[in-house]
């Protein structure tokens, strides 16, 4: 499909593939999934699960009130995910902004380039970000109660303790904040 397509349910699973050009997509309740689309993409859904995968274009908002999102192989300007409750996995994504909001679940998102800004907030969850050698920001850490683990990272810290950490990775030059009320955050640079 060539296009800009928009699509509004109350309830129904909706798949789309091989997409070029807007896509949004709005549902009450049920799963949406995604896969090969170019162009600007919001998916919305009250409650289930989101998938996408091989999906490029200037903007990705992934919204779900209840269920997990999973995105594999996204290359976007913009990446913004929410979910009320659910699991947010996301992997090999390269986006100059990432916002990632969950009330209550795990994150994972691996990180295949360097990046403007990088915010993720959970409610409740541990988070787990890999990131890649070149990476560069400045980095603020927090957690309510849980472990901050960095694993092959190096933070020049401004402000080191068990559940609050700030400073600067490489040129500094980015911006990461992660900010969990009750759960583990690990950053591991890949090799």
């Amino acid at each position: 499909m060539d296009g800009d397509l928009r699509i509004d349910v109350a309830a129904a699973n909706v798949t789309v593939d091989h997409a070029k050009g807007s896509l949004l997509v709005d549902t009450g309740s049920g799963d949406v999934r995604l896969s090969d689309a170019e162009g600007g993409v919001s998916l919305d859904t009250g409650s289930g699960s989101l998938t996408v995968s091989a999906v490029s274009g200037p903007e990705v908002r992934l919204d779900t009130g209840s269920g997990d999102v999973t995105a594999d192989r996204v290359a976007t300007d913009v990446l913004m995910i929410d979910t009320g409750s659910g699991d947010v996995t996301a992997s090999s994504v390269r986006a100059n902004d990432v916002k990632i909001d969950t009330g209550s679940g795990t994150v994972r998102l691996d990180l295949l380039a360097d990046l403007r800004a990088l915010d993720v907030d959970t409610g409740s969850g541990d988070v787990t970000i890999n990131v890649p050698a070149d990476l560069g920001a400045e980095v603020d850490i927090e957690t309510g109660s849980g472990d901050i683990d960095l694993q092959n990272v190096t933070v020049r810290t401004t402000r080191l303790e068990r559940d609050h950490l700030t400073g600067e990775i490489g040129d500094g030059k980015g911006r990461i904040r992660i900010e969990t009320g009750s759960g583990g955050v690990r950053l591991v640079r890949t090799k």
